[in-house]
């Protein structure tokens, strides 16, 4: 299982900041490429067709949430109507109704909810092309309605519950990333049933707050809308090697070319034996070989065939064309040389 990184956020993945870069950027800068980005369906704070396609060139699927819900209406017995109003903003946006693309409803914390509801409104969903997705408090001791009722659900939706639909939890909140994949589940759900978690971590970017969320591993990406490429998420694209520096930022002298490995962590001094050039850097490189990924400006900047060539988590080889993986964040990503695991 490789767990892959994404985020959630009120404001457009592509909103100026005041420094004159832009959110994703700020994101991708902090903790790496995310994989996802989970963003409003309908409201004042919904996804532009603009913003969709600024994430899809950056190979960033979308997690389209719909919250314009109170909580009356999900207490009540019937959410097809709900469900048609996520569909018809499906529909305004562009969203294929291809059967693999889930509107999640967004169930707040401390809102109840009837099984009755989930069951109408993932029908209707599914009816008109589109797969239910669940966000709710999972923490039975704090909200046990929801525990009580999407159990419900699934026991009355029997495949379905279990085959086609998505489930997204929000607890337990975690002060780092998850090495293990442990969000609380509704009793008759399993932890490997639970796609999506929202670990609660934040950050601020000026008047932005964005929340990072973890999906199970990359399977779960076919219910989001855009695509992604094998590059994306826990790898940055590759970088070209040239002794005139690096395109993004022209920084100067020879530098390896590098991956850009999310570990969760702060920046990491990381020194090659092959490479000792100068190298430009987002954050601003230079002299005396590179320390820093030439991407983003954090991490390794470089996965070379040396002694140093190991997951910075796990410290297995991550480009011997053998290793699957070792489950931990850094190690998710691709072969250097292959482009792929196994």
């Amino acid at each position: 299982m490789s767990i892959l990184y994404g985020v959630n956020s009120a404001t457009a993945a592509n909103a100026k900041l005041s420094n004159g870069s832009d959110l994703f950027s700020a994101v991708m800068r902090q903790n790496g490429y995310p994989a996802f980005w989970g963003r409003e369906l309908s409201g004042d704070n919904k996804i532009t067709p603009e913003e969709k396609i600024y994430l899809q060139s950056k190979n960033c699927k979308v997690a389209l949430i719909f919250d314009e819900l109170t909580e009356s209406q999900v207490a009540a017995k019937d959410g097809s109507s709900d469900a048609i109003r996520a569909v018809n903003a499906a529909h305004d946006l562009g969203v294929p109704a291809t059967g693999n693309v889930a509107l999640f409803a967004n169930i707040e914390s401390d809102w109840d909810v009837n099984y009755n509801w989930m069951i109408s409104y993932a029908n209707t969903l599914l009816d008109n092309g589109y797969i239910p997705g669940f966000i709710g408090n999972t923490d039975a001791s704090v909200n046990f309605n929801f525990d009580n009722q999407c159990s419900q659900y699934v026991q009355s939706m029997g495949e379905i519950a279990q085959d086609s639909t998505v489930y997204w939890a929000t607890e337990p909140k975690i002060s780092g990333e998850p090495y293990a994949w442990t969000p609380y589940c509704p009793t008759a759900l399993a932890p490997e049933q639970i796609s999506l978690w929202r670990s609660g971590r934040s950050s601020n970017y000026g008047d932005y707050v964005v929340t990072l969320n973890y999906s199970q591993d990359e399977s779960v990406m076919q219910y989001m809308w855009g695509a992604m490429t094998s590059e994306s998420a826990v790898v940055a694209p590759i970088m070209a090697t040239s002794s005139y520096g690096y395109g993004y930022d022209g920084g100067g002298g020879s530098a390896p070319s590098c991956y850009c490995r999310w570990d969760g962590g702060g920046r990491r001094t990381f020194t090659c034996s092959l490479h000792s050039g100068s190298g430009g850097g987002n954050d601003g490189g230079g002299g005396g070989g590179p320390s820093t990924c030439h991407n983003c400006g954090r991490w390794p900047p470089c996965i070379c065939t040396n002694d140093n060539n190991r997951c910075i988590k796990c410290g297995l080889t991550p480009c011997g064309c053998s290793n699957v993986g070792c489950g931990n964040l850094a190690c998710t990503g691709s072969c250097h040389i292959c482009r792929q695991w196994g």
